[in-house]
C-alpha cells in the first residue's frame, strides 16, 4: 500500500517555488518562511513523525526534571 502522508506536497524541498504546493503553502513561503522543515516532516510515515514527537517530548521531560533538581 503506497504512503499517501507526502500525496499532496512537492517534489523539491524548495520554498520559493510556486509549484510548491497550495495557496496557503505559497503564502507562507512568500511572507519568509522556512517550507524545508514542513516539507521534510511531510515525507516521513504518520509513524516516524510520532516517533520524532515522542523523543522531544522525552528530551523536554527530562530537561524539565533537571531543572528542579539542586546542584549536587
Amino acid at each position: 500500500m503506497p504512503d499517501s502522508s507526502s500525496a499532496n506536497f512537492p517534489d523539491t524541498l524548495s520554498p520559493h517555488s510556486p509549484a510548491t504546493g497550495g495557496p496557503a503553502w505559497r503564502q507562507a513561503a512568500e511572507a519568509g518562511w522556512d517550507m524545508t522543515l514542513v516539507a521534510e516532516s511531510m515525507r516521513l510515515t504518520v509513524w516516524e513523525r510520532l516517533q520524532q514527537h515522542r523523543s522531544a517530548l522525552a528530551l523536554a521531560t527530562t530537561l524539565r526534571e533537571a531543572m528542579t533538581k539542586p546542584n549536587a
